[in-house]
């Protein structure tokens, strides 16, 4: 079985975390109604962003 060279995959990984880390920066968004949505990024913490890429939740 060949070996797997994990360069490639590390650096795809590395420059997709950057780019939604420092310049999509999502917006968490809860909706208490249609029409009366509250945006909680404030209320997440500067580390969450950071971990956002990996973590496939929307609250």
């Amino acid at each position: 079985m060949p070996q797997l060279n994990l360069a490639p995959w590390f650096m795809m990984f590395l420059s997709t975390w950057l780019i939604y880390t420092f310049i999509f920066q999502p917006k968490i968004m809860t909706h208490r109604s249609m029409n009366n949505p509250v945006l909680v990024t404030e209320t997440y913490s500067y580390w969450y962003r950071f971990t956002y890429p990996m973590i496939w939740k929307w609250t």
